[in-house]
């Protein structure tokens, strides 16, 4: 297991750092590319994301109210930590915070000047605005985050395999998690990891 992350820990390093030098030495070359890849993402997969959001989001409703709900993300003796409005207050306090600071606000307002369709700074742009608002950060957003989290959780603290996404795929691929497949898939957690934490560390520099 040592070596599995080792091996995640210095492939994802070395990925890392390539990223940052192309960042620090051709930053033109690497924004265009962004652009692109962005634009290609936009005009071509919508149509997987908002499928994949909602198959996300149903899945999420499925296991809450059905039997599965019930299930204790741990030993069945096992207590939470933390009552739940202190885990509420971490998440609107420490997860979402810094982006909930600034664009719970400013995102209305650019989509009511600027929208995605159509004149702006008018009634129509305002009803807009506030669509992509609840879009973005109402139940499919969370639902997306609740996903990963009962996954982990469930395969840590339930099933005792090691606290990586790769553990996930484990009623899929077996004891294979262990070997390249699982490297790859934790290597892949790890950079998204890095890009999205660079983003929104980006963002907070800027509003700062």
């Amino acid at each position: 297991m040592m070596n599995h992350k080792r091996s995640v820990f210095y492939v994802s390093l070395a990925f890392s750092l390539i990223l940052i030098g192309l960042g620090a030495f051709i930053p033109d070359k690497l924004e265009t590319f962004s652009h692109s890849a962005l634009s290609f993402i936009y005009n071509n997969l919508g149509w997987f994301i908002l499928g994949a959001v909602f198959i996300f989001f149903s899945f999420c409703m499925y296991l809450g109210f059905s039997k599965f709900g019930h299930i204790r993300l741990g030993d069945d003796n096992d207590k939470p930590e933390y009552n739940t409005a202190t885990w509420v207050g971490m998440l609107f306090s420490a997860s979402i915070g810094i982006s909930l600071v600034f664009w719970g606000v400013a995102e209305p307002v650019s989509y009511y000047i600027s929208p995605p369709m159509g004149p702006g700074m008018t009634e129509q742009s305002a009803k807009t605005a506030m669509q992509y608002v609840y879009l973005h950060w109402g139940v499919s957003a969370w639902a997306c985050y609740a996903l990963v989290g009962v996954s982990l959780a469930f395969f840590q603290f339930r099933k005792k395999l090691p606290s990586s996404l790769s553990s996930v795929f484990y009623p899929l691929i077996g004891d294979r998690i262990k070997g390249s497949i699982g490297k790859w898939v934790d290597v892949l957690v790890v950079l998204s990891i890095v890009i999205g934490i660079a983003t929104s560390l980006g963002f907070g520099t800027l509003q700062v």
